[in-house]
């Protein structure tokens, strides 16, 4: 199964590693020879959260001096902010233990903080993080908001749509000229969800890593049930690259003694195995993976068609926000096709400026840089209208079509969402 992409996404897929190795780096500075749209190649690496990956792979290469300097210079900025933040956020990290290791609160850590110590020790700068994430057992967490509390953490009020469904409460401060979010999970997915998933068993499986018994990690197959089952977990939003380059650093680090059949069994009592399974097709078909394991065949058994990962890589790892005509702003339209008719969804406008000033403010530093990135969002969703009226008035046959195609491609992410829940 083969996927031709572009040679900008070429090179950032071939970026997407800590140390490449010398077919790698021949690779990228094959590459870097070539005429690329680097304002392409730093949007999509910055969204994915990859730009210092790829800083440092780019910095590796005997030919960087082709990459333009206003490019460099962008990369270099963002990496030494994030070397800078994630010093922050690690030493935060460290008096969250201790504070909650003096209530004798059992913690796990998850995702990015924790693979700053275990895959991406020898340099934090390469792993950007948004947040801290950490696992704790559910009949603790009274305890645990209240140490938060002590430490000036304020609890951050959960979307109204998701009350009383979450399973984790994020509290936010900000220190050190940064805003500090934590993610406290008593579990990894909603209630009442379609997945099984039964955190009990996590924790069962859990090692310890301190002499005090309250400081745990997950087994390794575990931990890649669960990033894997993270990627895809949120099937509205992008697959991000820093994820699956997680997945495959950890999967090169211990390919000798990782256990596929177990992380399969444990897939399939979960009700997760497709979401895990076309995780892994993703990292053997992008990133060649050391996975031991028949992927490909096994997928196929369970109805999965070749189109449906095109689809996946174009629409959920590459797609331009503004590539969409029929749903990418804040102004969200109902199209048909058959009617020649076009209008506004008032409702699903309101749920998108909604999430989208929480996620600014949440983001930003101060209430100024949130309500100018308000402003500009707003801006930029009425311009992208604009032209959507406009060339439906002016150049209806052309807008049709696009239409048509941008349609036809959701319908085909939502066949691979109905996939994933056994649907089809």
């Amino acid at each position: 199964m083969n996927i031709n992409i572009s040679k900008e996404k070429s090179l950032i897929i071939q970026s997407c590693c800590i140390q490449p190795d010398p077919q790698q780096l021949a690779g990228i500075e094959h590459l870097l020879s070539m005429t690329l749209d680097w304002n392409y190649i730093y949007n999509i690496a910055t969204m994915h959260g990859i730009e210092n990956l790829l800083y440092h792979n780019i910095l590796l290469c005997k030919n960087n001096d082709l990459v333009p300097a206003n490019i460099i210079e962008k990369f270099k900025k963002c990496y030494m902010i994030n070397a800078y933040k994630n010093m922050i956020l690690l030493n935060e990290y460290y008096k969250i233990v201790n504070h909650f290791h003096a209530q004798k609160i059992k913690i796990i850590p998850l995702k990015g903080i924790g693979l700053l110590r275990s895959i991406y020790q020898d340099n934090i700068a390469l792993r950007s993080l948004n947040d801290i994430d950490i696992l704790i057992i559910k009949n603790d967490f009274t305890k645990a908001r209240e140490k938060m509390m002590d430490m000036s953490y304020q609890v951050m009020p959960a979307v109204f749509f998701m009350r009383g469904k979450h399973f984790h409460e994020v509290f936010h401060k900000k220190a050190n000229n940064l805003h500090i979010a934590v993610e406290i999970h008593w579990d990894l997915t909603v209630q009442d969800c379609k997945y099984e998933i039964n955190i009990n068993d996590f924790w069962d499986r859990a090692e310890k890593v301190n002499a005090n018994g309250l400081s745990y990690s997950l087994s390794l197959e575990d931990s890649i049930l669960a990033d894997s089952f993270h990627v895809l977990r949120d099937q509205n939003m992008v697959a991000p690259l820093k994820n699956l380059c997680d997945l495959f650093e950890v999967i090169k680090k211990y390919a000798d003694i990782i256990n596929w059949e177990i992380i399969i069994q444990r897939a399939e009592k979960y009700q997760i195995a497709r979401p895990i399974l076309l995780v892994l097709l993703l990292l053997k078909e992008l990133f060649n993976a050391p996975i031991n394991y028949d992927i490909l065949e096994r997928i196929k058994k369970e109805g999965f068609q070749d189109k449906m990962l095109f689809s996946l890589v174009t629409e959920k790892i590459f797609k331009k926000p503004t590539e969409s005509f029929s749903g990418s702003s804040l102004f969200t339209f109902k199209i048909s096709l058959q009617e020649s008719s076009i209008a506004i969804s008032p409702i699903n406008a309101l749920k998108e400026l909604y999430m989208t000033v929480r996620v600014k403010f949440d983001k930003c530093q101060s209430t100024r840089k949130a309500l100018k990135s308000i402003f500009i969002t707003i801006v930029g969703s009425f311009l992208s209208c604009s032209k959507i009226f406009f060339y439906y008035i002016f150049d209806h046959k052309n807008i049709k079509m696009q239409i048509q195609k941008d349609m036809q491609l959701k319908e085909e992410l939502k066949n691979i969402d109905r996939w994933m829940q056994k649907i089809l």
